[in-house]
């Protein structure tokens, strides 16, 4: 790792931090507007951009995306006070309070990333661009919700090359790749995966050239290779499957985040919003096509793909032997939880936020005002509560709460070790094992009939 440029970077990461520190008391004692305040944070950030070009001779932020990054995560503190010039003494500071989170978040973030892209600079240039030598270009800020105290993923471009950051390990992913790439060659069929490189506690990967399903060269390869993927995806209880979360590559979708693989249903009596679909659709990768508007004979394609590896799974019981193990494998990692939908807690937020603004109130306080409504209307509020708790905790931090299980449990956990016991219905790989064992022509026949009807073939 260069020290120099480590040595660089860690004074210029201080130095803003202190500029920081200065604006926000300028901002408080000139009692100027927040929007105001906002522009002097935005020309700051951008004099940090261009400081970096000078000290480490790389360009991390583009001044456009740095601007669209911090305007998205301060909306919400923009829209709750644009209505309002003169702020009551409470609601500026816990204001001035959440901008500084979040600004110090994302300078911390770069920081991190950056010393990551250093230390990892030979894997990544083997990886992804042949080994050749690498400049980082620029750093896209943001491309995801945030958690775990503003982090979130970015995309790196690179002279030879474009890879994704991811702040989290992936060793999930990477299981349900290779149960891919195992279904692939147990079919003959070549089956597109992401490339990775896992690491403890973060993760770079291929970036996926966004392509338009109209203008694929093989699309019959193409849609049979989605049906195969629609059947894993229901064997292996994924969700979240929207078109944000798949990729499109020459030769067939792949999935970018598989980190809700095996997500169980909820148990009854403690929650009862945020229930998958049942059956084929509730990975939500044929709603996606949908939403796609993919030809007549792309759906033909993509039921003889799902028809062809129900077939395999029916008749051949060591490709089932093969999908059970890879079940059980995963019960030893661990996989997402969706609580709640994203819109949710945008939703808290922007109401919190005018609360405690209009009423000159602590958001915190708001923000427990906001979800206890909602909890006190549960039946079962002891195995719930913890949870609320966490969310709560993270939205402080205008962060999207995120919970995770291990998909042999029926406990649920935030990133800081709090507890939901029995909040699901069952263990996600008892689930699964379920739906493996419940194959059968029957079934595959009204699944079929089921793809047809939802789409109008």
């Amino acid at each position: 790792m260069p020290s120099r440029i480590i040595a660089s970077l860690d004074e210029t990461v201080s130095k803003y931090l202190i500029e920081f520190r200065d604006l926000e008391l300028k901002a408080l004692e000139g009692g100027f507007r927040f929007s105001q305040f906002l522009d002097m944070l935005y020309e700051t950030s951008i004099s940090f951009t261009v400081d970096f070009k000078s000290s480490l001779d790389i360009k991390p932020l583009a001044r456009r995306e740095l601007s669209t990054y911090l305007k998205r995560r301060l909306a919400p503190l923009s829209q709750a006070i644009e209505d309002c010039p003169e702020l009551p003494e409470k609601a500026k500071l816990s204001i001035f309070q959440l901008t500084r989170t979040i600004w110090i978040n994302w300078l911390l973030e770069v920081q991190e990333i950056l010393r990551r892209v250093f230390k990892d600079g030979d894997l990544i240039s083997r990886q992804f661009a042949a080994g050749q030598r690498l400049r980082l270009l620029e750093i896209s800020a943001g491309i995801s919700n945030s958690h775990h105290g503003g982090r979130s993923v970015h995309v790196l471009k690179f002279d030879r090359c474009v890879v994704v950051y991811k702040p989290r390990s992936m060793q999930i992913d990477a299981a349900f790749q290779d149960c891919v790439e195992v279904t692939g060659r147990h079919l003959n069929i070549y089956l597109p995966t992401v490339r990775c490189i896992h690491m403890d506690e973060y993760t770079w990967c291929e970036f996926i050239v966004d392509r338009s399903y109209q203008s694929l060269e093989s699309p019959s390869v193409f849609f049979r290779n989605a049906g195969i993927l629609l059947f894993l995806l229901y064997i292996n209880g994924v969700t979240d499957c929207k078109l944000g979360n798949i990729g499109c590559t020459p030769s067939g979708p792949v999935l970018l985040d598989a980190e809700t693989i095996l997500h169980p249903n909820f148990a009854s009596n403690v929650v009862n919003w945020a229930q998958p679909q049942d059956g084929v659709l509730r990975c939500g990768l044929v709603q996606a096509l949908v939403q796609a508007r993919i030809t007549r004979s792309s759906w033909i394609a993509l039921f003889e793909g799902f028809h062809l590896i129900y077939d395999v799974s029916l008749s051949d019981r060591t490709f089932i032997s093969i999908l059970r193990e890879q079940i059980l494998d995963f019960g030893n990692l661990t996989s997402r939880i969706i609580f709640r939908p994203s819109t949710y807690y945008q939703e808290a937020l922007k109401v919190s936020l005018s609360r405690a603004i209009r009423q000159n109130l602590d958001l915190s306080d708001c923000l427990r005002v906001f979800t206890a409504e909602l909890f006190h209307s549960f039946p079962d509020q002891s195995e719930i509560w913890p949870l609320v708790q966490a969310e709560v905790h993270a939205l402080e931090r205008f962060d999207v709460p995120y919970f995770a299980a291990s998909p042999d449990n029926i406990n649920v956990y935030d990133d800081s070790g709090c507890i939901g016991q029995n909040v699901l219905a069952r263990a996600g790989v008892s689930e699964a094992l379920d739906r493996l064992n419940q194959l059968s022509r029957a079934h595959c026949e009204n699944t079929l009939r089921l793809l047809a009807h939802l789409v109008g073939r």
